[in-house]
């Protein structure tokens, strides 16, 4: 036991009798990009392989006619026309398998206080599994756009307004584009901010005071008809960089594609309290596989693919910057 000096001080009274810290009743959660591609309705399902007998989904397309199939003039009354030229074509979608699993002793359990159950626990994972399939979801969209053939812009260049002029241009006279829905363009946040500091130069901002105000203010990661060019820009971190550039990506629905297998035939055993999410191919699941080792587990899994439409469907184009 030891003496208190008098005056106590502070100091010499926690020696003994205090903490070196407390607890915040909460725990906070670390930034992240949340952006949630699954609400933007630009990725449409093209089908659900459940109980289909393959893991490979085909969309057909054709053409040589209707409006891609003109009448041909005929040179006399009795000529007979022309036989049309019909074309047809698919693109193919393989689903895949995807899974994230996180597990805890027994003792954490028992001994963890609320707060970091609430954030860190087995439960806490299983109730962000959705969150971790969209995020999931979102990476596969970005592969996806980077392999689209043809660009806009440059590897050796910022972005700019020029460079979203020309890719309004380049969907503006593709025949048919407007026919097909709205362009919806992908970025990385800095490649959109280069595009607002270009427009310290662009000659329609220089005698616009109120319109370069307005651009400069834009903020978010989802931008409405951005710079009244007619196309939503969404801002993500997950897309991805090559040959020292930014692969950003336009497209319009159906120019990415997901399909997935319907999870609710597992019809797992009701001990692994298993959730069946069938509209993204997901189920979620505990497992007592480590049950004697005093340990919980439990596994998110996934079955999706995802693929690029074919560009004579839809405009597809990428939008290259320098990183």
């Amino acid at each position: 036991m030891a003496s208190l000096p008098q005056p106590v001080s502070a100091a010499a009274r926690n020696a003994q009798l205090g903490q070196s810290f407390i607890l915040a009743q909460q725990i906070q959660m670390e930034l992240a990009d949340a952006l949630d591609v699954t609400a933007l309705g630009v990725v449409p399902l093209v089908g659900d392989l459940a109980g289909s007998g393959s893991d490979v989904i085909r969309v057909r397309h054709v053409g040589g006619v209707g409006w891609n199939a003109p009448l041909q003039a005929l040179a006399g009354e009795t000529d007979t026309p022309p036989m049309a030229s019909p074309t047809a074509g698919y693109s193919s979608l393989t689903i895949a398998q995807y899974g994230l699993a996180s597990s805890e002793t027994f003792f954490a359990r028992i001994t963890g206080d609320q707060a970091s159950r609430d954030m860190q626990s087995t439960d806490a994972f299983r109730a962000r599994a959705v969150d971790s399939f969209k995020r999931m979801f979102r990476q596969k969209v970005c592969e996806v756009g980077a392999t689209f053939s043809s660009t806009v812009g440059s590897a050796a260049t910022t972005l700019s307004v020029d460079n979203l002029i020309a890719m309004a241009t380049a969907y503006n006279t593709t025949d048919g584009a407007e026919n097909a829905g709205p362009l919806t363009l992908m970025l990385d946040p800095t490649p959109i901010e280069q595009s607002k500091a270009s427009a310290r130069s662009e000659p329609a901002f220089q005698g616009d005071m109120s319109g370069f105000t307005m651009v400069q203010g834009i903020s978010g990661r989802i931008y409405q008809d951005y710079l009244g060019l007619g196309m939503t820009v969404v801002g993500t971190s997950d897309i991805e960089t090559s040959g020292g550039a930014y692969q950003g990506f336009a497209f319009q629905p159906g120019g990415i594609g997901f399909g997935k297998a319907s999870t609710s035939p597992l019809n797992l055993d009701d001990m692994l309290n298993a959730v069946y999410a069938d509209d993204f191919g997901l189920v979620v699941f505990n497992t007592s596989a480590s049950v004697d080792q005093q340990t919980l587990k439990t596994v998110i899994l996934a079955y999706v693919g995802f693929a690029k439409g074919d560009s004579s469907v839809t405009f597809q184009r990428r939008l290259l910057s320098t990183t």
